[in-house]
């Protein structure tokens, strides 16, 4: 979520014309949703899924219910505020929040801010890295919805889901042998890994300065 904040949650001109422009843009707010419905939902029930479809409704119609686009805007203007290093605990714990309570407000909420980054790199209000390489398969992934990335705790570095697998494969099945498991970057030793999420397609996007 540290990166929802860096992106979408600054109050200077050109972040605050990307939130002028999403909210006045019907399409731009179906595109969003339509994402997070096409990626993010395996796994959900029906009544999962009429719950979440519920909620986007409510968030994203301005018409009937004015408050939806002023709730992501604070939730990121507050994950803006954790922008360093040292508030990374902060946002994970976001992050950890959100996966504890899926297809509920807190999860659609989080969810739908990623995919609002993706949808306004598509439509070019921001940059974007199209590809993003993993440490331990040395491959990179362009505009690939299919491959989750996942962060790796405490060090924080990112891997494919692919290359997590790798580095467990290659310290055994035993219920100790997770934690000799450790990041090909830094080699520090991983305590457990958490999915990144399929709509964030790389971490340093910024607004756009053309567009502003």
């Amino acid at each position: 979520m540290q990166h929802v904040g860096r992106v979408i949650g600054g109050e200077d001109p050109c972040t605050c014309q990307l939130w002028d422009n999403f909210a006045s843009s019907r399409q731009s707010r179906t595109a969003a949703a339509d994402l997070l419905i096409q990626h993010e939902l395996d796994s959900a029930t029906d009544e999962d899924v009429s719950t979440v479809k519920n909620l986007l409704e409510r968030l994203l119609d301005p018409e009937s219910t004015p408050l939806g686009l002023g709730l992501l805007r604070a939730v990121a203007k507050e994950l803006h505020k954790y922008g360093s290093a040292a508030d990374l605990a902060i946002c994970w714990a976001w992050d950890a929040h959100a996966a504890e309570n899926e297809f509920k407000l807190v999860w659609v909420v989080c969810m739908l801010l990623y995919a609002i980054i993706f949808t306004r790199e598509q439509a070019g209000e921001l940059e974007k890295i199209d590809a993003v390489e993993c440490p331990i398969r040395l491959e990179c992934y362009v505009n690939d919805p299919d491959v989750s990335f996942v962060g790796l705790h405490p060090c924080m570095h990112y891997v494919s889901e692919p290359g997590l697998r790798d580095v467990f494969a290659k310290v055994g099945d035993g219920p100790d042998d997770a934690k000799e498991a450790r990041c090909p970057t830094c080699n520090e030793p991983i305590l457990f890994a958490k999915r990144a999420g399929r709509l964030r397609e790389a971490p340093a996007s910024r607004p756009h300065t053309d567009s502003c």
